[in-house]
């Protein structure tokens, strides 16, 4: 029984396709450390108000590197996701690192 719950899960884990997974880069890897890597975190407060502050300062950064976002989050990744408007009234969801906000490309 335990064996066939682990073989579950593994089959479970080929099978979810995350972002990166999609043909873009993935914003947190590091080619200098191979291998796998876990990150744990406990937050306590007022997580909206956190959540809000970081939309903002993320745009607020966005803007100082020229791009001008409607709405801004931050993907499993570690990439900005932001959605700005194409010149000609279009919208259009680009990716952007979050330590160096360069457009991560496709």
């Amino acid at each position: 029984m335990l064996h066939r719950l682990i073989i579950s899960v593994c089959a479970l884990a080929l099978l979810a396709t995350p972002a990166w997974a999609e043909g873009r880069a993935r914003c947190d890897a590091d080619d200098n450390t191979p291998g796998l890597h876990f990150e744990f975190s406990i937050s306590g407060g007022n997580v909206k108000r956190d959540r809000d502050t970081d939309k903002q300062l993320w745009k607020m950064q966005l803007r100082q590197h020229g791009i001008d976002a409607r709405d801004v989050t931050r993907t499993d990744d570690g990439c900005l996701e932001a959605f700005v408007q194409n010149s000609d009234g279009s919208w259009n969801t680009q990716y952007y690192d979050e330590k160096t906000f360069r457009l991560v490309q496709d």
